[in-house]
């Protein structure tokens, strides 16, 4: 599965504002689904195409999420707040065979993240997202992939109205690095194994 490119703004979050957010969702009516998600971006510093986690063309991420495992190949770096996004769903039971995928790929290792996540979806496709008990810090995540007049107007009135305070280029380098600094790698095999 593939997706247009995504436009993304983060910043960060205090619980208030996180309820804050819930209720506004409520009110307007969006779709709203929590979880639990494991996200172990992979380490592909030997890889031209995508690069180092923090300076790279790009990431390759393991998404686990409800029963699905998400391969996702995120092109365009994070920093610059537009990316190419194309995904790959597996069963949970797949975790070997993408492990030793991997690996004959040359990538064995992977920094894990786990952190509370709700994702609240508008009408109109735009998904404001709510990380909590991250180690990059509890922090929204406001995703639309498109341009049209009425959803950027509609992106910008969330952002209003909620009173989202938006992580400069700087601020949101930090945040990564910050997470970074924090995570040590791991064989993915030997993860999922475990986790699984």
């Amino acid at each position: 599965m593939s997706r247009i490119m995504e436009k993304e703004v983060r910043g960060a979050l205090n619980k208030s504002k996180a309820s804050e957010i819930a209720e506004y969702a409520l009110k307007h009516n969006w779709k709203m689904h929590a979880y639990k998600q494991v996200s172990i971006y992979c380490n592909t510093d030997h890889i031209p195409g995508i690069g180092t986690v923090t300076g790279g063309k790009g990431r390759l991420i393991l998404d686990i999420r409800d029963n699905a495992i998400k391969i996702k190949i995120k092109l365009g770096n994070a920093l610059n707040f537009e990316r190419k996004e194309y995904v790959i769903k597996c069963s949970r039971d797949s975790y070997e065979a993408i492990a030793v995928l991997l690996k004959v790929l040359g990538v064995e290792e992977g920094f894990v993240r786990t952190f509370d996540r709700t994702d609240y979806e508008t009408a109109d496709g735009i998904q404001l997202t709510v990380k909590l008990n991250c180690l990059m810090g509890d922090h929204f995540e406001l995703e639309r992939n498109s341009d049209g007049l009425s959803i950027v107007d509609n992106y910008n009135q969330i952002i209003d109205e909620l009173g989202l305070i938006l992580w400069s280029k700087e601020e949101l380098a930090h945040a990564i690095q910050n997470d970074h600094d924090k995570v040590k790698a791991q064989n993915i095999y030997e993860y999922l194994k475990g986790e699984l």
